[in-house]
């Protein structure tokens, strides 16, 4: 990566084609697999009907499921909060140093101009 100028500016722009679309493609596939697990939720609703007598010393399997289910989409929720963070970071750090090398942020607007504003594919 250079450190200034107009190769810096090319190198800017791949920043924020990271920030502003492959993290935000990728934190958009997290947000389908939330999705998704919450209408798989829907699906064990029944078991929650059980009699007590079919349900096991160690409960119903419906409370394990939903312990499960309820820790996986937790884990999916962080890490696409950490994926927007992330790209946010990113993107604020190619404006600060386009802020600070005026050749850089000459290059970093003909590539935007030329190539248009990254963004979510």
């Amino acid at each position: 990566m250079a450190h200034t100028g107009k190769d810096f500016g090319a190198d800017l722009y791949g920043l924020k084609q990271v920030a502003k679309s492959h993290l935000s493609t990728v934190s958009d596939v997290y947000g389908s697999a939330i999705d998704k697990c919450a209408s798989a939720l829907d699906g064990v609703d029944g078991l929650a009907g059980v009699p007590e007598q079919f349900v096991a010393e160690r409960g119903a399997v419906v409370d394990k499921y939903q312990q499960a289910h309820d820790s996986v989409i937790d884990l999916l929720r962080k890490t696409r909060e950490n994926l927007d963070e992330t790209a946010e970071a990113l993107n604020q750090a190619a404006d600060q140093y386009a802020e600070d090398d005026r050749v850089a942020a000459a290059e970093l607007q003909r590539l935007i101009d030329d190539r248009g504003k990254p963004k979510p594919e």
